[in-house]
């Protein structure tokens, strides 16, 4: 529930303030930590927001959930080619 309203006020934000939408995504983690969207979800905002630690330990954590997860790995090379690894 938390990561489907998370997703739906990112989507309507569209680069905005997405504050109400990461408070939803790190609820979602805090009741299932094993919620790789929610994970994603935070890693891309914190990105967004030049956050690169910490959205490298958002991604971090949704790879542990699913290594095999393209998404995830999507994201991960984003971050790396941002950050210059």
């Amino acid at each position: 529930e938390c990561v489907s309203r998370a997703g739906l006020y990112v989507s309507a934000s569209d680069h905005g303030d997405r504050s109400f939408s990461l408070a939803l995504y790190n609820k979602a983690v805090e009741l299932d930590p094993s919620s790789k969207d929610a994970w994603l979800g935070i890693g891309a905002i914190l990105q967004d927001r030049g956050d690169l630690i910490g959205s490298s330990r958002a991604f971090s954590n949704a790879m542990s959930v699913d290594p095999c997860c393209w998404r995830v790995g999507l994201n991960v090379g984003n971050l790396a080619a941002l950050s210059g690894d």
